[in-house]
């Protein structure tokens, strides 16, 4: 029996690969719209075990996320056909899985990452505003996750995507894990996630994790635009500089104050991402609040006329097959 995946799409090409999962550039037959699939083999065993524990993570947060700066699930299916890869390496890896899980997301064509390699090998810059746009729109994200109850533990400039018309989306929540007192925080194991912008009280034993440990990464994401490295050497070395308190050298113009705010060693000091928002900060006002909010309200007019729509198509179906009225 073809699966979903194999009947609404067309494959068109393998975007990236992580530890638990493939993502694919796809095509929907249907809408003809460009999508990004992201592809996870379920397989016994303790590795296994691990893999459902994660991929569980991903899939609770995305379900509940609907912002306009995070990448959003579109449909989720978890079935026993295995479907077959252009590569290689992937069918293999398909075949010895006992089920694959499906994950739609919006395609968003670059990273953070990307753009700032391409502005480097150009030997360009981006200019104040676009950072501080780019900052703003991150802070929002941040705060729509943490209002869910999520921390997304991974906040890094690779997991930070951008739509067809260059505004920020949040993904990866593969480390996603759900606080329900952010105050308190919830203690995990392990370091999993990306170190170099890791909050350093992640990186302890039995670590407590809030929303705070967002805050850190979201300051280095910042020294990032701010700075925009031209090593990846020269990015660690202020990165250690910055995650000790120290000062920069005096070649390197000081960062903003909200810099070593966020960077505070100790949690609590850290501000959250509301407080942040009503900072003054170098971002321009331009009402992106009530932007979000007709947004969110358009999304849900849609709703409704599809649904009215369907309703109409079956009164229309209905009416057709009354009976003539001869007189």
């Amino acid at each position: 029996m073809s699966s979903r995946y194999s009947t609404d799409f067309l494959e068109l090409g393998k975007l990236g690969k992580g530890g638990f999962g493939t993502v694919f550039k796809c095509k929907n037959k249907l809408d003809e719209k460009e999508y990004a699939v992201k592809k996870i083999p379920f397989k016994d065993g303790p590795d296994g075990q691990t893999n459902r524990e994660k991929v569980l993570r991903e899939v609770l947060a995305l379900s509940t996320m609907d912002h306009c700066h995070v990448v959003r699930k579109a449909w989720i299916e978890d079935g026993c056909t295995v479907e077959q890869s252009s590569s290689e390496e992937e069918s293999s890896s398909e075949d010895s899985a006992n089920a694959t899980l499906y994950i739609q997301m919006k395609f968003c064509p670059e990273t953070l990452h990307g753009l700032l390699e391409s502005l480097r090998v150009s030997d360009t810059v981006l200019d104040s505003d676009r950072v501080w746009r780019l900052f703003r729109q991150l802070v929002e994200g941040v705060r729509y996750i943490h209002s869910a109850g999520f921390v997304h533990r991974d906040l890094t400039r690779s997991n930070i995507f951008f739509d067809e018309n260059n505004n920020v989306q949040i993904g990866d929540f593969g480390l996603a894990t759900f606080v329900p007192d952010m105050s308190s925080g919830v203690t995990v194991t392990g370091d999993d996630g990306n170190l170099l912008y890791m909050a350093p009280e992640l990186k302890m034993e039995d670590a407590q994790v809030s929303d705070k440990a967002d805050m850190f990464s979201l300051g280095l994401v910042l020294c990032d635009l701010l700075f925009q490295f031209s090593t990846d050497s020269e990015r660690a070395k202020i990165f250690a500089i910055l995650r000790r308190g120290g000062e920069l050298p005096a070649v390197w113009e000081a960062p903003h104050p909200i810099v070593a705010e966020l960077l505070a060693l100790t949690p609590s000091a850290r501000p959250s991402a509301s407080q942040v928002l009503q900072r003054q900060l170098p971002w321009k006002e331009v009402g992106l609040e009530y932007v979000h909010e007709l947004e969110d309200t358009v999304r849900v007019l849609q709703t409704q006329v599809a649904s009215a729509t369907s309703e109409i198509e079956g009164l229309k179906k209905l009416v057709s097959q009354l009976p003539a009225d001869d007189s």
